[in-house]
């Protein structure tokens, strides 16, 4: 992952929309760490309910339910594309 883009989707094992919002940064180029909030007690508490949730150093950017096009449209507004 480049310093630049610093993306982080929090996002857990077998959750199919972390799969797809995956997927959709994938086709998109970008690169991201994702994080697996079953190993973080803190931020499975914060974010079970509403993951996938993707950050921008330590801004959220978008959280479920996101399709490839409104993904984009929040990529775009957080100057990440």
């Amino acid at each position: 992952m480049t310093t630049a883009t610093r993306l982080r989707l929090l996002s857990r094992p077998g959750c199919h929309l972390c799969e797809e919002m995956a997927s959709a940064l994938q086709e998109l180029g970008l690169a991201f760490e994702a994080v697996n909030i079953e190993e973080n007690p803190v931020l499975a508490s914060e974010y079970a309910s509403v993951i996938p949730v993707l950050f921008h150093k330590d801004t959220e950017v978008a959280r479920a339910p996101q399709s490839p096009r409104t993904l984009k449209r929040a990529l775009r507004r957080a100057g990440v594309i």
